[in-house]
């Protein structure tokens, strides 16, 4: 699996025992949890080795999980050194884009601007306000994909993008489209209920948190778009295609 960050991570077993290697700059990971984990070796091309410390079987979280997972992950990054304000908030939400993946294609960073613009405009996005919220720990991807369970224990992976602070509903609102999206398709035969779903018990978010969601969406497409070394970013042009036309996935009739 690849991390928003651009880290790459895979699990499994050899003669020693289960392993976690995590390839990639390591400038764009840190540590999670030296009480879970040890550095066994780091290999000539970076590749770092991870051992967990109490030995069990590892396994993946499937997707969608319980909803209640996603508090382990709050509550495993909530005294981990931050790098202050989500460079989202900071630099504006336009330019995430070209940050996740600055090899996209220049019209797709400039349609990102524009879905960004339209979210702003339709659903009251605004990261002026964001820092006037209540703020947390947050990292890009915050969803399933952080954890895995050793034996009957869930933990974060070894190494996690960095820590940010950002408003509390950042958490939720990712964790709606790492847990839950379904598409976007991109077969456009389909009708728009059956191209970008999301799933689970939820009550409808208000305007503003919907936005949010939406916007985490896009970004979340852009990260996929960088694993694939997708310049075009073809998933996330579907939901800005969606979502522009003024379709609401999350509202329900």
């Amino acid at each position: 699996m690849r991390l928003w960050s651009g880290t790459q991570v895979a699990f499994g077993n050899d003669h020693t025992g289960p392993a976690v290697l995590v390839m990639g700059n390591s400038i764009n990971t840190i540590p999670s949890a030296k009480s879970e984990w040890k550095l066994e070796l780091t290999k000539s091309d970076g590749t770092r080795i991870w051992r967990p410390i109490n030995i069990g079987k590892l396994a993946r979280i499937q997707v969608p999980c319980l909803d209640e997972l996603s508090a382990i992950i709050k509550n495993s990054i909530s005294n981990l050194p931050n790098h202050g304000l989500h460079p989202g908030i900071i630099n504006g939400l336009t330019n995430e884009a070209e940050r996740l993946y600055p090899d996209l294609n220049p019209d797709i960073v400039t349609l990102f601007s524009s879905f960004v613009t339209y979210l702003k405009d339709h659903y009251d996005l605004d990261e002026s306000k964001m820092k006037s919220k209540d703020l947390e720990n947050y990292v890009d991807g915050f969803g399933p994909e952080l954890i895995l369970k050793i034996k009957d224990k869930i933990v974060l992976i070894p190494e996690i993008p960095p820590v940010w602070l950002a408003p509390t509903d950042w958490s939720y609102s990712t964790w709606r489209v790492t847990n839950g999206m379904l598409g976007p398709v991109i077969d456009k035969s389909l009708i728009l209920e059956k191209r970008l779903q999301f799933v689970g018990n939820f009550p409808d978010p208000d305007i503003n948190l919907e936005g949010l969601i939406y916007f985490q969406a896009a970004r979340s497409m852009i990260a996929w778009a960088a694993w694939e070394k997708d310049k075009t970013g073809r998933f996330f042009q579907a939901i800005a295609s969606i979502i522009m036309i003024g379709h609401r996935p999350l509202k329900r009739k």
